[in-house]
């Protein structure tokens, strides 16, 4: 058994676009058209990228589709898979890596693109936006372990649609047979007020956490939530946990078997990769 990691992500996004000079394979990027000026790219590949590079690979595309006018990357979803440790000589059919990303983009001149000059929040502001997004986050791993995906959707992610698969197949599978949740640490908080390269003002949040199953499953990731403040005083705002939304998930699971054969380093090593919580943490 190798440790496998499942990356699934929803974002209004502001990633920054830069390419790496290693090699990658030739991904495969099909184009639809929502409107006009808006179209939405598909990049597949048979081998894991990261998210950066991939939308530096819908860049040249993305500028001919929209003929001279600025193209501006929005919302996207990617699902990222792959092995994260080195097989075992004898092991049988080691899993394929694979990667499939799904990008909003819209054409709109320099003129259009508004710029927000950054605010600031005072520290009890900022105190209080960390608290509401830990609180937010455990209320959200809550509600998705115990399957209740339309409340999760009705009450965290109403701005976002759901990525395509989510909350359908593996992760609620393997919650259905991991037992009880005997522990969630919320164990990093970060508040980000107005970005310079998001698409939209407000305050961001970033919750880094681990989860713990009766039958020995471990998940981490994080969540990325938004409080689109605009206009609004914004530490008035920033206190209104009702504003709060996730705009981007990613996590990755340790099954039982799979820990249960690795060493102590290979595992604190795997939990690394995956974003788990540093054992001064626990």
């Amino acid at each position: 058994m190798h440790p496998h990691r499942a990356l699934n992500a929803i974002v209004l996004g502001f990633a920054a676009l830069c390419l790496s000079a290693s090699a990658i394979s030739a991904p495969r990027i099909s184009v639809k058209q929502i409107a006009k000026g808006h179209f939405e790219l598909t990049l597949t590949n048979n081998a894991v990228l990261e998210l950066s590079r991939a939308q530096r690979r819908l860049l040249p595309m993305a500028s001919e589709l929209c003929g001279g006018v600025q193209p501006t990357f929005g919302r996207y979803t990617f699902h990222s898979s792959e092995a994260i440790s080195a097989p075992e000589p004898s092991a049988p059919n080691r899993p394929e890596p694979t990667f499939s990303l799904v990008q909003q983009v819209h054409c709109t001149a320099s003129s259009d693109s508004p710029t927000h000059p950054a605010r600031r929040i005072t520290p009890a502001g900022r105190r209080n936006a960390e608290s509401i997004v830990r609180n937010e986050t455990l209320s959200y791993l809550r509600h998705l372990v115990s399957n209740r995906t339309a409340d999760v959707l009705a009450k965290h992610s109403s701005v976002l649609p759901p990525p395509t698969g989510w909350s359908k197949a593996a992760r609620t599978q393997a919650f259905a047979k991991a037992g009880a949740l005997t522990s969630i640490n919320v164990w990093r908080v970060t508040i980000y007020v107005d970005p310079p390269s998001a698409p939209v003002p407000g305050a961001y949040g970033a919750a880094d956490y681990e989860m713990a199953f009766a039958n020995g499953l471990v998940e981490c990731g994080y969540l990325v939530w938004l409080n689109p403040v605009a206009e609004a005083p914004i530490e008035t705002s920033i206190k209104d946990s009702n504003l709060y939304r996730v705009i981007r998930q990613e996590y990755g699971q340790i099954e039982p078997s799979t820990a249960a054969a690795m060493s102590d380093t290979e595992l604190r090593t795997v939990k690394r990769k995956l974003r788990c919580s540093p054992p001064t943490q626990l």
